[in-house]
């Protein structure tokens, strides 16, 4: 029996398992894994390195063609991405191939029609999946673009089921510290700070108000408690949960972009990352730890920040 079509949203922050659980999920025969579709405004699919190892990716090739077919405004899509992920404070952004970035300015009319963005950004995301649906034969969309305030409107006004995925704080900060010593670049701590907290305020009102849709993953208890994690995921998305799952590394599947787990061929297994215990120093950290109000919002989210915790 066809089931019928589901688009899933997992709604975070840059580098707390999204890819991880996108490809546990693309694990099950009726589910897409779509990665981060906003990089369609970014790349193009001769230049992206798909983890099926072809270039181009003949999926992604296709995708393209109907994108361009439909004339949707993945740009668009980008740029509003960009806008949503920086920091309150800021009001100016990016990293080169990231979400945010901290360097592009935008003007006023730009942060005025921001609510418009978001709404015509869910549009495109729609119609997306229409394609990913289109060309992969697959009944589930997996979509991992992460920003936390389309989740909403897509939730409220577009019927995708979304996914909270949280990560504490520390671990997060110290992942995107590892990505910048790696891409060569600086990392503006005190923006990323200012970021989780805007992050945090965003989840703490979706967990309140209990969608019917929505559902809250942490990032510990799928590295810790895979089973029943994943086991509860397939049950919020309805499908059945099978064993291969946990083998997240056997089907590559096909995304534009997603961090380099999706083609190390090591660590098939899910394990805990927890090098933030030593891979900050005192200043990083004392910047976390003298913000009250970070320790608040992520002790709501269940996360114990302190020194030696």
């Amino acid at each position: 029996m066809k089931k019928e079509p589901v688009n899933v949203f997992i709604a975070t922050t840059p580098r707390s398992g999204s890819t991880l659980l996108g490809m546990i999920l693309d694990q099950h025969k009726d589910v897409y894994h779509a990665g981060e579709s906003f990089f369609w405004g970014k790349l193009k699919s001769d230049k992206a390195s798909c983890p099926c190892n072809q270039k181009p990716c003949l999926i992604l090739k296709q995708i393209e063609n109907e994108i361009k077919l439909q004339n949707l405004d993945v740009e668009g899509l980008f740029n509003t991405c960009s806008m949503c992920s920086q920091p309150q404070c800021l009001r100016n952004s990016y990293v080169h191939l990231s979400i945010p970035d901290f360097n592009v300015v935008y003007s006023n009319d730009n942060w005025n029609n921001l609510d418009k963005k978001i709404n015509l950004s869910c549009q495109t995301l729609t119609q997306l999946a229409k394609i990913f649906r289109k060309t992969t034969k697959k009944d589930i969309i997996v979509d991992n673009t992460k920003v936390i305030q389309i989740g909403e409107k897509l939730l409220k006004d577009y019927d995708w089921k979304i996914i909270l995925l949280t990560r504490d704080a520390r671990g997060t900060l110290n992942s995107n510290k590892n990505l910048a010593i790696r891409k060569k670049r600086p990392i503006q701590i005190n923006l990323w700070v200012e970021y989780y907290k805007q992050f945090a305020r965003h989840a703490i009102k979706l967990i309140q108000e209990n969608e019917n849709n929505f559902f809250w993953v942490k990032y510990e208890d799928l590295c810790c408690n895979p089973q029943k994690t994943i086991r509860d995921t397939c049950d919020f998305i309805g499908i059945e949960p099978n064993d291969e799952m946990i083998n997240f590394k056997k089907q590559k599947g096909h995304t534009i972009m997603g961090n380099r787990m999706r083609f190390d061929q090591n660590n098939n297994y899910l394990t805990q990352d927890l090098s933030w215990t030593y891979g900050l120093d005192d200043t990083e950290l004392k910047l976390i730890l003298q913000d009250t109000e970070l320790i608040n919002l992520y002790g709501q989210l269940g996360y114990n920040i302190k020194r030696n915790g």
